[in-house]
């Protein structure tokens, strides 16, 4: 029964992430040890998902970043939504592709700066963590450097921490799920040091970056992708106790478990100014998984 049970989600279960919104902050997800039911799903369209949502307030708008996976192309966009709230339902405007690059991108890290607005995504496929910075926002953008060249950079996570800046990730190429490396710098725009332990943590499961840092009082948090039964089957919130050039310790103080509407997966989380988002998991159609196999035969066909 077992292997029957396991050819079934081999052949029929395949990843459909969606994105749940709704009202919290922080201080609430780590009072109540859970994330409050979301008020609204938003959906891709037909053969695709969306997923590692990240969420901006620019001049009283909310904009939502996201991947947006191609089941027939295999690959992944960045697209930015704008959210407006109707009778208490948060609506995604068409997406628009902000960033047109050759390979798979997601997780598109958005930051502030000086008045400047900043995108990491992951491009672990290009080797290396380009900064982009908006010229129009949320539209255009340009790449303004490299931060990390010549390592396969998955979730680049960046942030401060005492009077230092800090980039988190995961290794592409077989240590995505289970090796933690950090770099640090004067300024986000680098120089970049590889911290003194580079793999600062080992763990399956438990290293993945799933969205921003934070905060609260003088402690500092950060989400982490859970992986025990399947990928992204959990979200893990650890307290960062120590993070020096040379020593890092952290502790896990939340393990967040799936909603009951989509229980097979959540696996990022991003808060700003009262609003979460974040990703769940549900499985595709049967049409969908058509339409998946028929565009991994034809990338191998075009490979030979």
């Amino acid at each position: 029964m077992e292997r029957i049970k396991a050819l079934y989600q081999r052949l029929f279960c395949h990843d459909k992430w969606v994105i749940g919104i709704g009202a919290m902050d922080y201080a609430t997800l780590i009072e109540q040890g859970k994330i409050t039911p979301p008020t609204s799903w938003l959906k891709g369209g037909f053969a695709q998902y969306i997923a590692d949502p990240f969420i901006f307030k620019y001049k009283n708008d909310y904009y939502l970043f996201y991947e947006l996976f191609h089941y027939i192309a295999g690959d992944a966009q960045i697209i930015v939504s704008r959210l407006r709230k109707e009778n208490d339902q948060w609506i995604m405007e068409k997406g628009q592709l902000i960033l047109d690059e050759p390979f798979h991108q997601s997780y598109p890290y958005i930051f502030e700066e000086k008045g400047e607005i900043y995108c990491i995504p992951e491009q672990s496929e290009a080797n290396c963590v380009k900064l982009y910075q908006a010229t129009d926002f949320p539209l255009k953008w340009k790449m303004k450097s490299v931060l990390i060249a010549d390592f396969p950079v998955v979730d680049p996570t960046l942030f401060q921490h005492q009077g230092q800046w800090w980039l988190l990730a995961t290794k592409g190429g077989g240590q995505q799920d289970s090796h933690l490396y950090a770099w640090h710098a004067d300024s986000f725009e680098g120089p970049w040091t590889p911290h003194q332990h580079n793999p600062i943590k080992e763990g399956f499961g438990q290293t993945r970056p799933a969205g921003p840092p934070f905060m609260l009082k003088s402690d500092l948090y950060r989400p982490v992708q859970g992986f025990k039964k399947r990928y992204g089957d959990g979200l893990l919130i650890y307290k960062i106790e120590e993070l020096t050039p040379s020593s890092f310790k952290e502790k896990l103080v939340l393990d967040l478990k799936p909603f009951k509407s989509y229980p097979y997966g959540l696996h990022h989380l991003s808060i700003n100014s009262g609003i979460a988002v974040f990703d769940a998991k549900g499985y595709a159609s049967v049409f969908e998984v058509i339409i998946k196999f028929i565009g991994i035969v034809l990338r191998r066909l075009r490979k030979n």
